[in-house]
């Protein structure tokens, strides 16, 4: 009785098994920056403990994928109007970038000195919508944008509960 070995019993050349995955070296870069980037707030802003008061160091104000599509369509608007030496357009291009810059700044003094009391988030299945609730505090005497939206005073102390849901992912 004559024996087979796998690779002649399944009808493949042992040539031709599937390759493994290459060794990529760039495949752990993300994982190290994530580490470095991690570490180097860690350092920079210290460990996150509750009550935490938002100062400059812990404010980072990042685009959304809407925010770069409009400092990519800023560029291209500047680099037309230098092309065709267009005042209009690039007058409305820094005009564009002005009120970008405004915004960020109002965005940045808004958040500054507020103070996080509690944030918990009950569990939740999997692609359903979840909640994080955030108890927030307005030690500064200053008035923030939404307390003079809402058209309720504020004094220093009150503090200000409230819920942000996630956006429902509709992947059906």
């Amino acid at each position: 009785m004559v024996t087979r070995s796998p690779a002649k019993s399944s009808g493949q050349c042992p040539c031709r098994r599937k390759v493994t995955a290459r060794w990529n070296p760039l495949a752990a870069l993300p994982t190290l920056v994530r580490a470095r980037v991690e570490e180097w707030m860690r350092r920079r802003q210290g460990l996150d403990v509750l009550p935490v008061t938002l100062e400059r160091r812990r404010l980072y104000i990042l685009p959304t994928g809407a925010g770069v599509a409009f400092g990519m369509l800023l560029l291209l608007m500047l680099i037309a109007g230098l092309n065709y030496g267009n005042s209009l357009a690039l007058f409305l291009t820094f005009s564009l970038a002005a009120f970008a810059l405004v915004a960020m700044q109002q965005c940045h003094r808004n958040l500054l000195g507020i103070a996080v009391i509690s944030a918990s988030a009950p569990a939740v299945f999997a692609r359903s919508t979840g909640a994080v609730h955030l108890t927030l505090a307005n030690p500064a005497p200053l008035a923030r944008a939404r307390e003079r939206c809402l058209g309720r005073t504020f004094r220093r102390g009150d503090t200000v509960g409230g819920s942000t849901p996630r956006q429902q992912n509709n992947l059906q």
